[in-house]
């Protein structure tokens, strides 16, 4: 049994639009009207199997197909800018889940992807098992389960470094 699994990575999912239009929606700040023509999203409202995972509220722009050089978007496929790249977990029944930030890093430009950045609370229950066989004998009955209080993943990635939540 696990507690959260996280699927993370470029997904594949396309926002099912045409390319300038979109790219003209992105230019006005208006990107968020093309969650509506979002493929995760339509397959979550239809039960598909991606619907078993939970996503933070996206307000970013598209990730992806994004110029390596600049802020702009690439139409060398024909695709529309998407959310390709996203974050998403699983919990198990109760398990807390606590979205505290989620963004893409817009000054990465070696890909034609923007990497996506997220900072979750997830509380964590870890069945304990002493090795050593005296701590056993001694303490079986004190001793049965931890709680993990925190558990930090840090990344070094410029001025995202110091994103972290205050306790």
């Amino acid at each position: 049994m696990f507690d959260y699994f996280v699927f993370m990575g470029d997904t594949n999912f396309r926002v099912d639009y045409e390319f300038f239009a979109a790219v003209e929606l992105i230019n006005k700040n208006e990107h968020l009207k093309l969650l509506d023509f979002d493929q995760y999203a339509t397959a979550v409202e239809n039960d598909n199997f991606m619907s078993i995972f939970e996503e933070a509220d996206i307000k970013f722009k598209p990730t992806y197909r994004r110029n390596r050089k600049d802020e702009g978007y690439s139409n060398k496929k024909g695709q529309c800018p998407s959310w390709t790249d996203r974050v998403l977990i699983k919990r198990r029944p109760n398990a807390k889940l606590d979205f505290d930030y989620y963004d893409s890093a817009e000054m990465f430009f070696c890909s034609d992807h923007r990497p996506v950045i997220s900072i979750t609370t997830m509380e964590l229950e870890v069945p304990y098992v002493p090795r050593a066989p005296d701590l056993l004998t001694q303490n079986k009955d004190k001793i049965t389960l931890v709680k993990l209080e925190e558990l930090r993943l840090s990344y070094n990635i410029g001025q995202y470094e110091s994103l972290t939540k205050s306790n």
